[in-house]
């Protein structure tokens, strides 16, 4: 299957046939399916299908044996054209075999065309040919096949064509292995199965081949071979096989053999390597037979400063066993000329006596004076004079006691400084001093084995079993890794530096790669063979590691570990313990997962996926604010965080493949957890508010305090002043009062003797008004003593219940001269208890007053008297008065409170009486309540307590004068004429609850006017409809409707709307005489009242009636129907005079018929023409007659009889007098 530019599958069946689905279509088409024509895929099996970048699709056929094979198609589908390539034995440039099992376009465009045969060719587009790879040793950089193992019994077989990331070509052969071509260095490479390797291919049966994103190869093969994983670094390490059991101990480049490496072996002597072919080869082994060194390990190669080459020959391995070393040759040190090979076998004592020649030499190091020092391992330390041939051994000081030496390790460093290392006990090392020819302790402790220094200068020291040291020259930064770094062994045997900051390190458990940038290892991928301390950097940058049996070349700069980083998942986010489901395309949008506060227990999983060595590799994290730094996870692939505040958040990872490169990107997440509510910005706004309000409110409850404080004080010294000032008045009034009673006194003893009613009327009148005024001075005076606390009870034991019923029985004939019923009911007879005698006959006094004023004639009240468990007299006052509205109750026992409107009062009172009440009840320890009932009536409620601790009042004590309780005299009925006079005489009505100043206006209209009187205003309404009065004088405040009401009710009635109206009232102010007017009034007099105002007003208002009525009679009333004019007095005078017009010929047409017409009664109407005309009804019927006679007369040529009779006189003479009388002339004189 293969895709083509224009994304249609090109699909091959393997029973032939070749198909194209279009995705636009969904559908698939069939091509080279014609039978008849020799290029048809009919019956042939498709094995390959490619889509080159031309839009040219191949086709391979063929598979199993060789008569399966059909070759080779190349089909246009755009032109239908279709080119077939075969096998041709006799053209060297045809397939290999007609069988095509692997296809490939590179990166160049060329085609690569795999064939059974292990048959691999690139095809010529300008000749149309195959250029076929075949092995040419001459040619390494050419692509070939190599024979390969056959595993089938057909021959091997390209399976699979691949070019990987980097360019290099893959070519997979099922049953021959893979190769591997790099075209960077132009060298192949090939891998078989090996069964001496666990860890290589199953077998050579390969099939299919993949690279992943990380560079990793992965392997199929058949044949249940199973799956591999190959990683790339690997194919650029060198293994030489043929190394395998020479135990390779020394590695030398030699410049006079360029290409060429020397191998210093234990098993084969000296050998050398062919870098270019690989190739291994004995060397000089002419010389070293003669020398008989030939079968005598060579331990160390040393080239020194003059090209000339020193070998070390051992006659026993450090790690030989007793019985092990029987077969090897002697020891010593031998020089090789490696231009003419000429080799010098040289002796040195290792006693102290000459000549003694078979001491092995495991070191060989040159100084920059020339001179050899040579590692003896136990025989110790010896230097060589190259000049002389002389030897000299060499003392180490002894450290810890040992006396004796183990060299094995000789190194100079790039000052020209000696290093030798001592592995006697812990080990030392040890730095020679030139200037003193003597060694000096650097590093004890330490078993030296390896020394290296690095371009930076710092030494790196590998040990026996303490892993390798880092140090600058003056050890004041010293690092040690271990195999806890991650190195494969304690044990280093040799450390050679790669490209700048990576070093290589060969230990006994493989290879393993230093970053000294991140102090990490990796040994993934590398060698893991035992290495000895043969190691070598090349002139041409390859690195050499030698070890039991094997010698690996490494390529510093391409062997440098995967340098793919893994790429990063976050999979499962759990929040509170449940997954969340996140969106991978949202990582980094901080607003793709919104928390609540209480989802503050967060749990990421993550991954890296990378292949190379998954369980290798490495995490890092933060949550961003959270964590200040990273967070190393190493292998941990889980991250919790418990208690997060609220605030936005960003989790980020990263991770590392298993050569520490790290994806610096890595992933991220980000969410929000909400705050609280509480804790929300408009949640702190609010208790800000709330905090305001809370001190504000604090500062006004202070500042009220203050003010109610300063209020209390000031209502203290308000008090105060009233007090004072109530008392000052009272006293002032009581004075002028004394005089008044008793003057009032002496008028009465006058009077005594010269009898005369209206004097005694007068004199009882200013007694009554006199004592009433006394009475309320008093109260205010007891009121005031009250609030100061000076007024105390004064307590004496008396009878109560006798007390009582003797008070009540004082209201009792005032209350029948109101038709009130007053009944006393006792439910105990005797009760002794400590009372004030006065304060009590004032609670009394008041309440019974105000229950007789406020009930109705023909009402009830009950006083009942009862014991409550004998701790509390209860006193109950009963009425079925008209009751207090509930709105009122609350307030009833305010000082001069009074319920009801403004202008309308039920009776009269002052507002003391309750209050005054209130403060006795309250100053003898008792309480006073009230319920009422509107309409029903109302009960007060006193309780006081009973003692018995004042001392017993004598009977005679509590024989006391009492007020009057009976109010002033009644006038004679209402509706009554109270004061008559001539029938001509004006009617006045006088509209007033308060009868004593009813009767003094009385009097004081009584010489010039009529009066009537009516105690309120529904009763003066009916008085004034009744008698039509000339003029109206109403109070303001009355019970049941005001003077407002009964003003309104007489101006909007056309009966009475002429009637002049002045009002008399308290309410004195300017506001209050607008609003009077406002309503109609005619005047508005206050109280106390002049009497010549009063007159002079009622004068006036009769002068205007008067010019109004001779208005009338000047004008006409027949011009006054033609008027416009719609004056309240017009009007009614046009409605009458019309309907007499409408009458004017019925003779009988009179009194009763023009009232009838009008609504009102015969007097009524009387009363209204009398009061609008001056003339009475019978009298205004005649002259409106009269008039319209006249009009008659004055503008028709009607006769005078007939004129008459028009007007409704049927008899002339008496039409001729009457009209002569009232008009002046005679009908035939104003006619003339």
């Amino acid at each position: 299957m293969s895709e083509d530019a224009s994304q249609n599958l090109w699909v091959g069946m393997q029973e032939g046939g070749l198909y194209r689905y279009e995705r636009a279509s969904d559908r698939f088409t069939r091509f080279l399916d014609d039978p008849a024509h020799s290029n048809s895929l009919i019956g042939e099996i498709v094995r390959v299908v490619l889509a080159d970048s031309q839009n040219k699709i191949w086709i391979g056929t063929g598979y199993g044996p060789s008569e399966n094979g059909a070759g080779l198609f190349r089909f246009d589908p755009i032109t239908g054209s279709i080119s077939r390539f075969i096998h041709q034995p006799d053209n060297p440039n045809s397939l290999i075999d007609n069988r095509v099992s692997a296809l490939m376009e590179d990166r160049q465009g060329r085609i690569w065309v795999g064939t059974y045969q292990n048959g691999l060719h690139l095809y010529d587009p300008a000749r149309q040919e195959f250029i076929r790879m075949k092995s040419d040793g001459g040619k390494p950089g050419r692509y070939y096949p190599p024979p390969g193992l056959k595993a089938w019994e057909l021959p091997p077989f390209i399976s699979f064509l691949y070019e990987d990331q980097k360019g290099g070509f893959w070519i997979g052969t099922c049953g021959g292995g893979i190769n591997y071509f790099d075209p960077g260095t132009d060298k192949v490479r090939y891998f078989a199965h090996n069964p001496a390797e666990a860890n290589g291919i199953s077998n050579d049966k390969l099939w299919s081949f993949f690279e992943d994103k990380s560079g990793q190869y992965w392997l199929g093969t058949l044949a249940q071979g199973g799956l591999h994983k190959m990683d790339p670094l690997e194919s650029k390490i060198t293994r030489y096989a043929e190394t395998n059991n020479m135990h390779i101990s020394g590695i030398q480049e030699c410049g006079a053999l360029p290409g060429k490496l020397l191998l210093g072996t234990i098993y084969h002597g000296l050998r050398q390597l062919d870098t270019q072919t690989g190739e291994i080869l004995p060397v000089y082994e002419n010389e070293l037979t003669h020398s008989g060194l030939r079968e005598s390990p060579v331990f160390d190669i040393y080239e020194d400063s003059k090209g000339l080459l020193w070998l070390g020959f051992i006659s026993e391995h450090p790690e030989d066993s007793g019985t092990s070393s029987k077969n090897r040759g002697p020891g010593g040190l031998a020089s090789l000329d490696p231009k003419t090979g000429k080799l010098v076998r040289h002796s040195f004592p290792t006693d102290g006596t000459p000549g003694t020649a078979g001491t092995s030499v495991y070191r060989i190091c040159e100084d920059r004076y020339g001179y050899l020092w040579l590692g003896a391992g136990k025989y110790g330390l010896f230097g060589f004079d190259k000049a002389t041939g002389v030897s000299k051994r060499h003392t180490l000081p002894a450290v810890n006691g040992q006396t004796s030496a183990e060299v094995y390790l000789i190194e100079t460093d790039s000052h020209g400084t000696l290093w030798v290392g001592d592995q006697t006990g812990e080990g030392t090392l040890f730095r020679y001093n030139k200037e003193h020819d003597s060694f000096e302790t650097f590093l004890e402790g330490y078993q030296a084995i390896s020394f290296y220094e690095d371009s930076s200068g710092w030494y790196w020291v590998g040990t026996e079993d303490k892993g390798v040291l880092r140090f600058n020259p003056d050890k004041s930064s010293f690092h040690q890794y271990t195999m806890v770094d991650g190195l494969p062994s304690n044990r280093v045997t040799g450390i050679l530096e790669g490209p700048p900051g990576t070093y290589w390190l060969s230990t006994a458990q493989g290879l393993s790669r230093f970053d000294a940038e991140s102090a990490r290892f990796t040994s993934k991928g590398l060698p893991s063979h035992r290495f000895d301390k043969a190691t070598l950097s090349a002139s041409n940058g390859q690195l050499y590691f030698g070890g039991s049996s094997v010698l690996f070349a490494i390529d510093p700069e391409k062997a440098n570990g995967n340098q793919v980083p893994p790429e990063l998942q976050i999979g499962v986010i759990r929040v509170s313990g449940e997954p969340y489901v996140l969106d991978n395309g949202n990582h980094g949008d901080s607003e793709s997962i919104i928390l609540a506060h209480s989802q503050n227990d967060i749990t990421f999983e993550y991954v890296g996926l990378h292949f190379s060595n998954p369980a290798r590799n490495q995490y890092r994290y933060r949550l961003e604010p959270f964590d200040p730094e990273w967070i190393e996870a190493g292998t941990q692939r889980v991250a919790q965080y418990t208690n997060i505040e609220p605030g936005t958040y960003t989790f980020r990872v990263i991770a590392s493949n298993d050569n520490g490169v790290w994806n610096e990107e890595g992933a991220s997440v980000g969410f929000v957890i909400r705050k609280a509510w509480w804790a929300r910005w408009w949640a702190y706004l609010l208790y800000g508010t709330l905090l305001c309000l809370l001190v504000y409110s604090i500062y006004r409850f202070q500042l009220s305090k203050k003010l109610a404080l300063a209020e209390s004080n000031r209502q203290k010294q308000i008090n105060r002043f009233k007090s004072n000032l109530y008392t000052n008045i009272s006293h002032e009034f009581r004075t002028p009062l004394t005089v008044i009673l008793g003057m009032t006194d002496s008028l009465e003893n006058e009077l005594g003797n010269n009898k005369s009613q209206p004097a005694e009327d007068a004199v009882r009148l200013i007694r009554r008004n006199g004592q009433r005024l006394l009475t309320l001075v008093n109260e205010v005076l007891e009121l005031t003593k009250l609030e100061s606390g000076h007024l105390r009870a004064n307590y004496v034991q008396i009878k109560v219940i006798p007390f009582i019923r003797y008070l009540s029985e004082s209201f009792a004939s005032y209350a029948r001269k109101k038709s009130i019923q007053l009944r006393i009911n006792a439910e105990i007879d005797d009760l002794s208890m400590d009372v004030d005698t006065q304060k009590l006959s004032a609670i009394l006094s008041n309440l019974l007053s105000n229950a007789i004023k406020f009930t109705p004639p023909h009402g009830a009240i009950e006083l009942q008297l009862q014991s409550e468990k004998g701790r509390f007299l209860e006193i109950k006052v009963h009425d079925t008065g008209s009751g207090i509205a509930e709105e009122d109750i609350p307030h009833i026992f305010d000082r001069f409170y009074q319920a009801g409107s403004a202008t309308t009062k039920k009776l009269e009172g002052t507002g003391i009486g309750l209050a005054l009440t209130k403060e006795l009840v309250t100053g003898l320890g008792g309480n006073i309540t009230a319920t009422s009932n509107p309409g029903k009536g109302s009960v007060f409620t006193v309780r006081l307590p009973i003692t018995r601790n004042a001392p017993t009042a004598c009977p005679d004590a509590l024989n006391m004068v009492l007020a009057d309780p009976t109010g002033p005299d009644d006038l004679q009925e209402a509706g009554k004429v109270v004061s008559a006079g001539h029938p001509e005489q004006p009617l006045i009505l006088i509209i007033e609850d308060n009868q004593d100043v009813a009767h003094y206006t009385i009097q004081c209209l009584s010489n010039a006017y009529r009066t009537l009187y009516a105690r309120n205003g529904a009763t003066g309404l009916e008085l004034a409809f009744e008698h039509i009065p000339d003029i109206v004088i109403t109070d303001v405040m009355m019970p049941g409707k005001d003077g407002f009401e009964v003003c309104k009710a007489l101006k909007k009635d056309e009966l009475t709307d002429h009637i002049p109206i002045i009002m008399l009232t308290a309410k004195a102010t300017q506001k209050d005489r607008i609003f009077g007017l406002s309503y109609g009034a005619d005047a508005y007099l206050s109280k106390p009242f002049n009497k010549a105002e009063l007159l002079t007003r009622i004068e006036q208002l009769i002068r205007v009636r008067r010019k109004l009525i001779r208005k009338f009679q000047f004008t006409g009333f027949a011009k006054l129907v033609e008027s416009r004019k719609k004056d309240t007095e017009s009007t009614f005078i046009q409605k009458a005079v019309a309907l007499i017009y409408e009458n004017i010929s019925d003779d009988s047409f009179g009194p009763s018929e023009l009232a009838s017409g009008l609504l009102i009664s015969e007097s009524q109407l009387y009363r209204k023409l009398k009061a609008l005309s001056g003339k009475s009804t019978a009298v205004f019927i005649r002259h409106v007659r009269l008039q319209e006679a006249k009009n008659l007369i004055e503008s028709t040529d009607l006769t005078v009889s007939e004129i008459a009779y028009e007007v409704g006189f049927k008899n002339l003479s008496w039409f001729s007098r009457i009209f002569k009388q009232e008009l002046g002339s005679s009908p035939s004189a104003i006619r003339k």
